[in-house]
């Protein structure tokens, strides 16, 4: 627990709790275990394909929470989590190119995960 808290930047105190299940890790947490053990972000969820994901798993794998995507897209925090829920949202091509850029894809794999989690309808997670 030691080794990987000082790796990654965190308190070991919050690697036990994460470890004991009192709570999970946040995108931007995932994302400095993930720098320390060499592993996507992806990996330490359940349920998220990584080679097809969706706007929820963009979001973790980029290490954001739901308020600074929000901020870097122009759009609001509960529009963000509409379309992690697959709700219709209408992007514009300069929203949508600032979420594929935010999230650190190009527009068409952004296009292809708000396409997927619609037809999923995907849950979203605690992050």
């Amino acid at each position: 627990m030691t080794d990987l808290a000082v790796a990654s930047g965190v308190r070991r105190h919050q690697v036990y709790m994460w470890e004991a299940g009192v709570f999970a890790p946040s995108p931007t947490s995932l994302r400095l275990l993930s720098t320390a053990l060499d592993a996507d972000p992806l990996s330490f969820l359940v349920d998220v394909d990584p080679a097809a994901p969706s706007v929820y798993a963009l979001r973790v794998r980029a290490g954001l929470d739901r308020s600074i995507l929000a901020e870097l897209v122009g759009i609001s925090r509960p529009t963000v989590y509409r379309l992690e829920r697959g709700h219709p949202v209408r992007l514009d091509q300069a929203k949508l190119a600032r979420l594929a850029a935010a999230v650190g894809v190009g527009v068409c794999e952004a296009s292809a995960a708000i396409a997927r989690t619609r037809e999923r309808g995907n849950p979203v997670g605690p992050v």
